[in-house]
């Protein structure tokens, strides 16, 4: 999956830019439909461009954050308004376990589960609806929503943008001083990945568990190909 094309029509306007990514990462954050939606790839990519052009990180910034604050939002509010039909939707639907996990997270860990979430694909767009679903208080979601959605679009713009800086200009005094910000945007994404992919592991039947981890190796590897034509 090559999203290199997608985002560099994008890039041509800030404004196209911003719009794009609000309503791409907004999507994702939705119930059914944002488990299709490889919104922190885009990201990624769209921080590997803003290494030879900076100008993209505000807009870029702007329309990430915004679309997953819109977007935990309006999940909340459809886990709310649905309620008892909640569980009848996919994913829960297919997996039954999943909703009691969900649940069970959410009692467990609370607001701090919510900016946990946000990094681990496969809660991302079920546990804010499971949290609406449940009536959670609502001013611990928005704060939890208000801290995460930035943090997200922070640090995987930070890993794409250090995937697209030259070796030359990691070398200089701003790469190393970019280098400490850089390692633990790694270290985060690379936490949540991991315990999205336990989360998985756990949640799905073997054959729809495969076919899942074939669809993240496929973006993956889109991701990484992409990056490497714009850096070379």
């Amino acid at each position: 999956m090559d999203l290199g094309p997608l985002v560099k029509a994008l890039a041509d306007s800030p404004l196209w830019l911003a719009a794009g990514l609000f309503v791409i990462v907004m999507l994702e954050s939705l119930l059914v439909i944002g488990y299709l939606i490889p919104a922190a790839s885009i990201v990624f990519v769209v921080g590997a461009l803003a290494a030879s052009d900076p100008l993209l990180l505000l807009p870029a910034f702007a329309g990430a954050a915004s679309g997953a604050l819109v977007g935990g939002a309006a999940n909340y509010a459809l886990g709310y308004r649905l309620r008892d039909r909640t569980p009848r939707l996919w994913p829960f639907s297919h997996h039954p376990g999943l909703l009691e996990r969900n649940q069970a997270f959410l009692a467990r860990h609370g607001a701090l589960s919510l900016i946990v979430c946000r990094f681990a694909k496969p809660m991302r767009s079920t546990l804010p609806a499971v949290a609406g679903m449940l009536d959670m208080d609502r001013r611990l979601f928005f704060i939890s929503n208000l801290l995460s959605a930035p943090l997200w679009a922070v640090v995987w713009l930070g890993l794409g943008l250090g995937a697209g800086t030259s070796l030359e200009a990691a070398l200089g005094e701003a790469g190393r001083a970019a280098l400490p910000f850089l390692a633990a945007a790694v270290l985060l994404a690379g936490l949540g990945w991991l315990w999205g992919r336990r989360r998985l592991r756990k949640g799905l039947p073997s054959g729809a568990r495969h076919w899942r981890l074939a669809v993240i190796a496929l973006v993956t590897l889109g991701m990484v190909v992409s990056v490497l034509e714009l850096v070379a």
